[in-house]
């Protein structure tokens, strides 16, 4: 990760193979998972988010799910998850509030954020992306996603966290090069929330060399046994006004913790 990872997605003959419902073969290059992508204007989800959710390494039958997912310490019902969700993150949010108040760059590169001068804003983001990528892989134990730009189904997306076979990428719109520069933050933080959620599912399957810890795991075995209420939750989202959308996608377990947490983090820095 880092400044030379910094660049352009190349979306260029994929795009409409990655609409929802497409009869066409995604390019083996393509991408072949998806995490939902974050717009600040009215939380729109486009057709492309939630369309297949689950660790590379782990794929559950109906019949294993239903048997796997429902040890004692999963939560039985979202306000118990949202609780146990607080309980392992807030002391780390925390920490990570106070290591991003000790970056003096990113207080300098809020100053020099220009709206109204997106091609000076590109170096900006490259940087401010290092730095709170690397904050949050220090302080929550992962390996941070690069970043790439690039048009993200006709703009209305803002942000993705993507990743197929051997290879993964935050990738943002453009159009945040042109809008506040704490909507590009919150953008960051709440993709690589995503990265995380993603590097502690595929944990499970690493139960001998590299186990979760209890609360962890309880939170893993509730957003698997969440994903269909997510599919058919940004489905409904899609659907929806821009207020009903945003009541959707904040029901759903995974985008919950994605929202609150970069919600927080960057409101401490950026009240």
């Amino acid at each position: 990760m880092g400044i030379k990872d910094f660049g352009e997605f190349d979306f260029d003959g994929i795009e409409d193979s990655l609409q929802l419902g497409s009869a066409k073969k995604k390019p083996s290059n393509g991408p072949d998972r998806y995490v939902h992508s974050r717009d600040q204007r009215d939380d729109a989800y486009n057709p492309l988010d939630g369309v297949d959710l689950h660790s590379d390494t782990l794929s559950f039958s109906s019949r294993q799910r239903k048997n796997i997912l429902v040890p004692p310490g999963v939560p039985e019902d979202f306000e118990s998850y949202k609780r146990l969700l607080h309980r392992a993150f807030d002391s780390l949010d925390d920490i990570l509030v106070e290591r991003l108040f000790a970056e003096k760059l990113l207080v300098s590169a809020s100053r020099s954020w220009n709206l109204r001068d997106p091609q000076g804003n590109y170096l900006i983001a490259g940087k401010s992306f290092e730095i709170l990528s690397k904050a949050m892989g220090e302080t929550y134990f992962f390996k941070p996603s690069s970043l790439a730009f690039g048009k993200l189904y006709r703009d209305n997306a803002i942000g993705l966290f993507l990743y197929g076979k051997g290879w993964e990428k935050v990738v943002l719109s453009k159009s945040l090069l042109s809008r506040p520069f704490k909507s590009l933050l919150e953008t960051v933080v709440h993709e690589q929330i995503h990265r995380l959620q993603h590097s502690l599912t595929c944990r499970l399957n690493q139960a001998m060399t590299d186990p979760l810890p209890k609360n962890l795991h309880s939170l893993v075995l509730y957003w698997l046994r969440d994903e269909p209420n997510r599919k058919t939750g940004y489905l409904s989202a899609a659907r929806s006004s821009p207020e009903e959308s945003k009541r959707i996608l904040r029901s759903l377990a995974m985008e919950y913790h994605a929202y609150e947490r970069s919600e927080y983090v960057i409101g401490k820095i950026f009240p």
